[in-house]
């Protein structure tokens, strides 16, 4: 019988770094930070060369947008006058099921449109524009509505989205812009368009109904406009082109992802998650979480998260910026996926965090350390293959699920032009 196979250990003599005991305790305002944390937060992000970022309501607090959760400000007062519980009944599409929920639904997006518009883009919003200045920005994945990223250089976006695919991807559309119902075209969102009781006609079908009566021709009708913004339970217009993007964001196997000021609640976003994290795992990159609140547990994959900054993401772009690199130790913070989360990052004193792991390091004879990275897995391109077809259907234009029936005669393109499609895709609306 072969005598027991030993496993390899790293001798005392070889330094290794942890983070622990089993909970991280940081407080920024203390500044009583470990610089070893710091170096492998700000070494992973800055490492980086292609990096998603996925936000939501809290990258735009610090400008005095509020989210749905504010106790004070414009949604607590619409609570209030509305006789709503929550935020989520606000941005409902059941609100164009009479005039009058119409009518109080256009006036609070007209006020938050006065809101957004005197708003100033916040650290964040400029450490983006940064991010995608240098090329090292695959894409800016926003629920957020009021349009911030746009008055930044870097963070440019298209309304409808065409190739080439810009660098800022709007989930859930902004207030900058409206649609008309009937003939779909876009239109500029201007002060006071929704502040009287009627809803506002649209000015192509005016134009083009003028047309027609000059001409002798039948009346068609005029369309109204609402604001480009998708609600919960309706459907996405840029579904399609979002799915293609994601589609192609994959295939770039992108090596960070930040997934910042969002809860995470909108099954949809929770599935891009998913996918772009498994994507960026298979690159040996990491998964990045940074919100004041704990991460939720997503179903199917308990290891999502390999750093956790518990904190205003304005507070770690502070860290980030204001930190140096240490030029010998900690190099080459990469590897594969961990068991686990790698590093938890707590600004909030006395709250508990989950048991975190250790980085190994080794020194090399340039006397550098660098960690012992799993090696990384085998049929990468099959491993993408695998993660793109599920966002896809996430995002694209699908068929209903129809039972087969027996004996169908129809031949493929008739079938083809009688199917149905629907969007499986529920919006948070971008403050959630």
């Amino acid at each position: 019988m072969p005598p027991k196979r030993k496993r390899n250990e790293i001798s005392s003599s070889q330094p290794s770094i942890s983070f622990g005991p089993p909970y991280q305790f940081l407080d920024l305002s203390k500044q009583n930070i470990p610089p070893e944390a710091v170096s492998i937060f700000k070494r992973v992000v800055t490492k980086a060369k292609r990096i998603v970022v996925i936000t939501g309501a809290g990258v735009s607090v610090a400008s005095g947008i509020p989210d749905f959760r504010s106790s004070t400000g414009l949604f607590a007062s619409l609570r209030q006058e509305l006789k709503i519980s929550s935020g989520k009944d606000m941005f409902d599409a059941s609100v164009y099921s009479s005039p009058e929920s119409a009518s109080q639904f256009h006036r609070m997006v007209s006020s938050l449109h006065s809101l957004c518009k005197s708003a100033q883009p916040t650290p964040f919003h400029t450490y983006l524009s940064e991010l995608g200045e240098s090329g090292r920005l695959l894409r800016l994945y926003t629920q957020n509505i009021d349009c911030l990223e746009d008055r930044l250089p870097g963070l440019s976006t298209n309304v409808p989205l065409t190739k080439a695919w810009p660098k800022t991807v709007r989930l859930h559309g902004g207030l900058d812009s409206v649609i008309c119902h009937k003939c779909s075209s876009i239109h500029e969102f201007s002060e006071g368009m929704f502040e009287g009781e009627e809803i506002p006609d649209c000015e192509r079908c005016s134009e083009t109904e003028e047309a027609r009566s000059a001409a002798g021709k039948r009346r068609v009708g005029i369309g109204k406009v609402r604001p480009r913004v998708v609600l919960y339970n309706e459907w996405n217009p840029d579904a399609e082109a979002i799915g293609k993007i994601t589609e192609s964001d994959l295939r770039a196997r992108p090596d960070a992802l930040l997934v910042v000021g969002t809860t995470l609640k909108i099954p949809g976003v929770q599935r891009m998650v998913k996918e772009f994290a498994a994507s960026v795992h298979c690159s040996k990159g990491r998964v990045i979480w940074i919100n004041p609140e704990n991460p939720p547990k997503v179903k199917g994959d308990s290891d999502l998260w390999d750093i956790v900054v518990k904190g205003d993401c304005q507070a770690a772009i502070e860290i980030l910026k204001a930190t140096p690199l240490p030029r010998e130790k900690f190099a080459n913070i990469t590897g594969g996926k961990t068991n686990g989360p790698a590093m938890s990052i707590c600004c909030d004193v006395g709250l508990k965090e989950p048991k975190v792991n250790s980085f190994s390091m080794t020194k090399t004879k340039e006397s550098k350390f660098t960690t012992r990275a799993p090696k990384a897995p085998s049929k990468t391109k099959k491993k993408i293959r695998t993660i793109i077809n599920p966002i896809k259907d996430c995002f694209q234009v699908s068929k209903p699920k129809t039972p087969p029936a027996k004996k169908s005669k129809l031949s493929y393109s008739a079938a083809q032009e009688n199917r149905g499609y629907y969007i499986d895709l529920s919006s948070d609306a971008s403050y959630v």
